[in-house]
């Protein structure tokens, strides 16, 4: 169908929908269609699937959702969109991540100041105490998940401060987030600093850069079988009996990302798009994610015996 035809299609089923809309939607990328050339000097004629009814519709359904953003959220359900469009939306995304960590870097550098955005940090993370007055082993664990909370936000500081600079991120720096293992030897710290190499904005941004179709199209079956692992765990999640470790897995995820791993949580999907955009190794990923031992570990995982509170 052509783009008059497209519009009133849409409009039969209540979809507001304009030329002028259309146009916009085209030109984020968002729509697609096939271009076919009408004739020496006769311009082009654009022709769109049934598919695109579908996209208006998941469109206005997406209320509330920044516009740039909402490529993301269509290449995530799978939809037909503009690879060329999507890469310079995850392009964007890295500068903003880029402005927003030399910003955070800058307003940090004073000691006393950090210390005052770690504790407004605390405050708005941390649950507020009970009300009444609090018996003292209240308080000690209150204050213990106050200085917990206040470790981990220093340690995120660190890493922003760390590639603001334009570093690396090395094993060292990740250390920061785990819990000392004497078995890490220098060979090992060595092997990881190769692997997280990737994890400097520098290299993010070149990796965005030269991305092509295939990297999108890998990228989409890493999301499908993403999907798949987290359907199966939430699912398992709401069962009485289930392990409280992956309880608590999947409460952190939708306390920071409500929604967890579906096309609900734009935020959530556009960083995982731009950290498998610069990762690579796609390829790699697919046979782990497909491989019958990750499935075997996985089933053995989420099936972990339910443990008893202790009495």
């Amino acid at each position: 169908m052509d783009k008059k035809e497209l519009i009133t299609k849409a409009q039969l089923k209540n979809l507001p929908i304009t030329e002028s809309k259309l146009n916009r939607y085209i030109n984020l990328g968002l729509i697609c269609s096939d271009t076919k050339g009408r004739g020496r000097a006769k311009g082009t004629l654009s022709h769109f699937t049934e598919e695109s009814l579908d996209i208006l519709k998941e469109i206005q359904s997406l209320k509330g959702i920044n516009q740039k953003h909402i490529i993301f959220t269509l290449f995530w359900r799978g939809y037909n969109i503009s690879w060329h469009k999507l890469k310079d939306a995850v392009y964007n995304f890295a500068l903003e991540i880029e402005d927003k960590f030399t910003e955070v870097n800058n307003k940090t550098k004073d000691p006393e100041f950090a210390d005052y955005i770690l504790n407004e940090m605390i405050e708005e993370s941390v649950p507020k105490k009970k009300p009444g007055r609090p018996s003292n082993q209240d308080l000690k664990e209150f204050q213990q998940q106050q200085e917990a909370e206040k470790e981990s936000f220093r340690n995120i500081l660190s890493l922003v401060q760390l590639l603001a600079a334009g570093s690396s991120m090395t094993c060292q720096g990740l250390k920061l987030f785990s819990r000392p293992n004497p078995n890490v030897t220098t060979q090992t710290i060595a092997d990881a600093d190769m692997f997280l190499d990737w994890l400097n904005l520098r290299t993010i941004k070149e990796s965005i850069q030269r991305s092509e179709k295939d990297d999108y199209d890998n990228i989409l079956e890493i999301i499908h079988c993403i999907q798949q692992y987290w359907n199966e765990i939430e699912a398992v999640s709401k069962s009485p009996t289930v392990n409280s470790v992956i309880k608590e897995i999947v409460h952190q995820i939708n306390r920071f990302y409500p929604g967890g791993f579906t096309f609900r949580n734009v935020t959530l999907i556009r960083y995982l798009i731009l950290a498998m955009l610069a990762f690579g190794k796609h390829q790699l990923i697919l046979e782990f994610l497909k491989s019958d031992q990750t499935k075997t570990l996985f089933k053995q995982f989420v099936n972990l015996p339910f443990e008893k509170n202790k009495q």
